[in-house]
């Protein structure tokens, strides 16, 4: 009698215990869905669209899928939609912060309308590590590849891409690619940190798959439609830090520009290189002026013969077109569209 009174006990007290468990697992569990959906439904800068979230993972981990997500850019100046498909949300039950690793399928399909033109690119990776903690989002991507659907080939490459950006702005973040290709340019490192003003990320994405994919004419008239649009809406775009690394060539760019009426940059630069060729090319590019030869300036003379090893460190800026380098006056700065 005492053993079967024992046995339960035992039985009460483990389904006191399990039940307690399953309460506290189901209220973090709805608690975690509601933060996921809230964080979706209001964004500012993406309209997320999903057909069903789902919960599972008892006794473990909190597994959250989202069907079929998908987002479109709310103020981008290119109409752009992305595709995803299911997207996993595995999350510790018991941990006060709030975060998630995110799992996502291995491709997915982005494309956005270009003056009535729909342009579709595949993205595609081996592996995707994605995290998200307390609105911020970290992922690192293994054999990155973007196809051109409807010219059916491969357009970028990237051995690994490492990105960190919010989820609430997204106005501000920063990625490192390693082993990139394009075109027939190889980088062996590339690191761009940025800060946008009244621009939307999804356009810079859109900007560099269009300079991937168009030429000649369409090309200049995608970037003169483009630019114009920065100088209408005043947006400003700051590169916090440019680093690029290829073989045994380096430079390192910060330049905060904006566009003024006649499709000039203008705003501070710092470039510090290894050759002064690549920092005329930097040049050359933010003052579209080819007549440019900083090296048979006086000033850039200067500055070589005190680096002996080369190391080239200017500090200038774009103004009312022209461009100064330390406070004198090299030359005039172009319109970067025409």
């Amino acid at each position: 009698m005492k053993l079967i009174k024992l046995l339960f006990a035992c039985m009460v007290s483990c389904g006191i215990i399990l039940g307690g468990y399953y309460g506290v697992w189901n209220f973090m569990a709805k608690k975690r869905v509601e933060l996921i959906k809230q964080k979706l439904d209001s964004s500012s800068k993406f309209d997320f669209n999903y057909n069903d979230v789902t919960v599972g993972g008892y006794p473990n981990n909190i597994k959250v899928t989202v069907k079929d997500l998908s987002f479109d850019s709310k103020d981008a100046h290119n109409n752009i939609s992305y595709d995803i498909g299911d997207v996993l949300f595995k999350i510790h039950p018991f941990v006060l912060q709030q975060q998630a690793e995110i799992i996502l399928p291995s491709s997915h399909m982005l494309s956005f309308d270009d003056g009535g033109e729909v342009k579709k690119f595949k993205i595609q990776s081996s592996n995707l590590d994605l995290r998200f903690l307390d609105s911020t989002i970290n992922f690192d991507v293994t054999d990155f590849k973007i196809f051109d659907v409807d010219a059916n080939k491969l357009v970028l490459k990237a051995d690994k891409i490492y990105y960190t950006g919010s989820m609430d702005t997204a106005n501000n973040f920063r990625f490192n690619l390693k082993n990139l290709k394009f075109k027939d340019n190889t980088i062996d490192s590339v690191l761009i940190e940025l800060g946008l003003e009244r621009f939307n990320q999804l356009d810079i994405y859109a900007f560099i798959l269009n300079m991937l994919i168009l030429e000649g004419d369409e090309l200049q008239a995608y970037i003169k439609e483009n630019v114009e649009y920065l100088h209408e809406s005043n947006s400003t775009i700051d590169l916090k830090n440019m680093k690029l690394v290829n073989e045994d060539i380096w430079f390192e760019l910060t330049n905060k520009v904006k566009i003024d009426k006649r499709n000039r940059l203008y705003g501070p630069l710092e470039i510090v290189s290894n050759d002064i060729k690549v920092t005329e090319q930097i040049l050359h590019t933010l003052t579209a002026n080819e007549e440019l030869k900083i090296s048979e300036l006086d000033i850039m003379k200067r500055l070589i013969a005190k680096n002996r090893d080369k190391l080239i460190r200017i500090s200038g800026k774009l103004e009312r077109g022209f461009l100064y380098i330390y406070n004198e006056k090299v030359t005039r700065s172009k319109p970067v569209a025409h």
